[in-house]
């Protein structure tokens, strides 16, 4: 039985990004290369996906770096998977825990899912929702996105240049005849971004796309996390021990930024999902809980009259707890990818969290 919490869940690798103050990294080294965090210990990853035959492959994107990727077959896995919320006073906590009981069991493959991970994270933060999609048919396809996990490190955009990276992935895929069915992406913040502006290039040709907790702008991104991780620092002090976030005023922080738009190459102000949500020809369902806790929510409410966008916004839900809700969302995000040529908003079913309290 694996089980993980809210902190461990993806708030452990935001800390490493604004470690400015220590000795080892500045802020903007952070922004350039951010650390990952995985979900899973490697140890206990390689001997998961060894036992569930979900395989470890790899190939060059057009620069040259090389991305490493999961490959999960439509199958299913026997998951049991539950979310508990807790409240402890004023304080919530969240996490899930989840188990793999019974060996793979095939299931004809419909449709290719290339599951995108967030900041900090690499392809195992994913692996519930691949799991949670292959038992209806959905063979998935898990990166590590540049700079992440096993993959290599070359310059971060925070969206554009991991883009490219998925449609070369998905431009080798077809080449070597793997797609089956039609071709969706999910991502989870990066990853959502990554996966609303891969959409965009023609040349991903892809079918449906689920956009969970995406940042709308790279820049304001991250002036978001950082201002969340200095509230953290004056309610839970011990979570943030050595980092001294307070010191982080708003002068350092466009400091580190304009310091990292150099290194990169890039103007992180200018990387906006905006134009692509507004002008893409693929369904794209947006997906958020209504008290984020980084990003602002009404950022993505903008979109909600976009041709081919629809928001689906979850009252309970935050930016950490709405990627652990494959208990709730992983049959009705499977049902809607197989009507996205109706692009409607899914139905909810009661949430289960909800019905066991």
């Amino acid at each position: 039985m694996r089980n993980v919490g809210l902190d461990r869940l993806r708030v452990a690798g935001l800390l490493v990004l604004v470690a400015a103050s220590s000795a080892c990294a500045s802020l903007a080294d952070r922004i350039v290369q951010p650390p990952t965090q995985p979900m899973f210990k490697a140890g206990f990853r390689d001997q998961f996906e060894a036992r569930n035959d979900i395989g470890r492959r790899e190939f060059a994107a057009r620069g040259g770096n090389r991305i490493v990727y999961r490959w999960v077959p439509a199958a299913d896995y026997g998951m049991h998977y539950t979310f508990v919320r807790e409240v402890n006073g004023q304080h919530e906590q969240d996490r899930y825990q989840f188990d793999v009981s019974t060996h793979p069991q095939p299931v004809t493959a419909k449709g290719t899912v290339v599951f995108l991970h967030g900041w900090g994270d690499d392809h195992t933060v994913m692996m519930v929702w691949a799991l949670a999609l292959a038992r209806h048919g959905y063979i998935g396809v898990l990166p590590d996105l540049r700079n992440y996990g096993q993959s290599d490190r070359a310059p971060a955009s925070y969206g554009p240049r991991e883009a490219q990276d998925v449609v070369d992935l998905l431009a080798m895929l077809r080449a070597r005849g793997d797609i089956r069915g039609p071709t969706y992406l999910v991502g989870l913040s990066l990853g959502a971004d990554v996966a609303v502006l891969a959409a965009a290039d023609p040349d991903a040709r892809v079918d449906g796309v689920i956009a969970m907790e995406p940042y709308v702008n790279a820049a304001a991104g991250i002036r978001a996390m950082i201002r969340f991780l200095r509230q953290r620092a004056g309610s839970r002090g011990g979570l943030l021990s050595g980092l001294a976030v307070g010191g982080l005023d708003d002068a350092k922080i466009d400091a580190a930024l304009t310091e990292a738009d150099r290194r990169l190459g890039i103007d992180l102000a200018s990387v906006d999902i905006g134009p692509a949500l507004r002008a893409t020809s693929t369904c794209t369902l947006l997906v958020q809980g209504a008290y984020d806790g980084i990003f602002d929510s009404a950022g993505l409410r903008a979109f909600a009259d976009a041709p081919n966008v629809r928001n689906l916004e979850l009252p309970r839900e935050n930016h950490f707890s709405l990627a652990m809700r494959a208990d709730w969302l992983g049959d009705v995000f499977a049902k809607w990818l197989g009507q996205t040529q109706a692009c409607a908003l899914p139905m909810l079913p009661k949430d289960p969290a909800e019905a066991t309290k």
